[in-house]
């Protein structure tokens, strides 16, 4: 079962890279993240293996998307890459269990900070609607 749980992993991660970098460049560019981590991950996006893209954007995932200061693409990768080829039934199985953790945590991640995100800009918007109605209505009473 553990081989089984792993091989599926991987297949799922690598069949899904492209929405996963879609999602990435998604986040990336709601918080404004440095240009050069977004076409990084757009350059990543075009490789055609997983490995590949997980190569090209190892140093670069914004720091809200980082999971204990790494890189969860790395820390998918890695794993899946040895599990399948260095390990028996019931380590990987262990293993399977860890990345379904990790795979979790960096999907609530990134769907928290988008959250995050829209509720600031909400809170900016009022904000600066206030002020202009406010500005509006101070020129009236002059």
């Amino acid at each position: 079962m553990g081989i089984a749980a792993f091989a599926y992993y991987r297949r799922v991660i690598e069949s899904q890279k492209d929405s996963i970098f879609d999602e990435i460049i998604r986040v990336s560019k709601s918080i404004s993240a440095d240009p050069a981590i977004i076409a990084g991950l757009e350059k990543a996006k075009k490789q055609v293996e997983f490995t590949s893209a997980v190569e090209e954007v190892k140093d670069g995932i914004p720091p809200a998307l980082l999971i204990n200061g790494d890189n969860p693409l790395s820390l998918m990768h890695s794993a899946l890459s040895e599990g399948l080829h260095a390990r028996g039934d019931e380590e990987c199985l262990t293993w399977a269990t860890d990345l379904r953790v990790v795979i979790a945590e960096f999907v609530e991640r990134m769907a928290q900070v988008m959250k995050d995100n829209a509720e600031l800009h909400s809170a900016v918007s009022r904000l600066v609607n206030r002020n202009q109605l406010k500005q509006t209505n101070q020129g009236k009473g002059d």
